[in-house]
């Protein structure tokens, strides 16, 4: 299976795998869109709040931001509100543009899966502390594979939400009644014959969550697209995650550009610079301050890259050397050898 990094470019692989910054204390977005969603439900959020041991007037001063562990408290007291096991599947059914939050709401104006995967890999941390890797698989298709920072794992309702949000968003974009080619998750559901049939296939069990869609499906054209619409949500977005991963250092914010930027050949400190919104000398300094240099750091992120992708894929060295930014495949196998004293093939061998 190839870790290919999508985005949303010209050219489609552009980002690895949904690795943002993360603010130092998680947290998940709660925004209109979940006093929609009970009203939908028919249930009432201040009994939901108040069998989550949330505030009571938390519905009141949105939008807010409530622990990883509150969260999911509050996706229990859903769960324990309505029928624990439909709860998600009817969150899914429900799921319509006016309960989206304006991340969400900017990703249907996509071309398809493939891109609305990658533009919502980069913005997930504005919603909650969740990655979203994005492989692609065998067939050309793609996987999607929510990840949670370590001990932050999520109720198996969060989690389930998390993969049926890509079977709702497609449907409601597309209008087809598309249907993944395979789901996966630690944990399975307690009554999988209504997974099964509001998904289109069983659940599997797996070491991680996923969720993958064929190619034909992952290239259907949204219908809801609007580029227009997306120019102008993305500014306040951009500066919406700039200002919750402030607490990150420079060089982690540099590290986290380049992992962007490397698969389309930037790994200049210009190019940066101009990304992070400020001038060459002034990231120079600051990353001066903390003991490090540019160079530090794109090394140190392409030694992290390539040893992921080794590990991880079974992509040809060459094409790891591409999304690592180097046009010459030799330059970077000396690179690689500099870095671990061991080949690119050693590497994965002992994988």
């Amino acid at each position: 299976m190839n870790a290919n990094v999508l985005g949303e470019s010209a050219d489609p692989l552009a980002r690895l795998n949904g690795e943002c910054a993360m603010p130092k204390t998680p947290s998940y977005n709660i925004s209109s869109g979940w006093k929609l969603l009970c009203m939908d439900m028919g249930l009432s959020t201040s009994r939901v709040l108040k069998r989550a041991g949330l505030a009571g007037d938390l519905m009141a001063r949105l939008p807010t931001r409530i622990s990883h562990h509150e969260f999911n408290r509050l996706w229990q007291a859903l769960a324990d509100e309505a029928a624990p096991e439909s709860v998600v599947l009817e969150c899914a059914r429900k799921l319509s543009i006016e309960a989206f939050s304006p991340p969400l709401f900017a990703m249907v104006c996509c071309p398809n899966i493939r891109h609305a995967a990658g533009r919502i890999a980069r913005y997930k941390p504005l919603i909650g502390p969740i990655n979203l890797g994005v492989e692609t698989t065998a067939d050309g298709g793609v996987m999607l594979i929510p990840r949670w920072p370590a001990g932050l794992e999520p109720n198996i309702h969060l989690g389930f939400m998390e993969l049926l949000f890509w079977v709702a968003l497609p449907r409601l974009t597309t209008r087809r009644h598309i249907i993944p080619t395979q789901v996966t998750a630690p944990e399975l559901p307690a009554e999988p014959e209504l997974y099964r049939q509001y998904i289109g296939v069983s659940v599997s069990k797996g070491a991680r969550w996923s969720i993958s869609f064929s190619k034909k499906d992952a290239d259907r054209p949204f219908l809801t697209a609007n580029e227009s619409i997306w120019e102008f949500f993305e500014p306040s977005l951009r500066a919406r995650l700039y200002d919750l991963d402030h607490t990150a250092s420079t060089a982690e914010r540099v590290s986290a550009s380049l992992r962007e930027m490397l698969p389309a050949g930037e790994d200049n400190i210009d190019a940066v610079a101009q990304r992070l919104s400020m001038s060459k000398r002034t990231l120079q300094r600051r990353l001066s301050k903390e003991q490090t240099s540019f160079q530090d750091v794109l090394q140190d992120t392409r030694r992290s890259l390539a040893c992921h992708y080794l590990k991880e894929s079974d992509l040809p060295s060459s094409e790891v050397a591409f999304l690592l930014g180097y046009s010459d495949p030799n330059s970077f196998y000396r690179a690689f050898k500099s870095w671990t004293g061991k080949t690119p093939e050693a590497m994965r061998t002992e994988g």
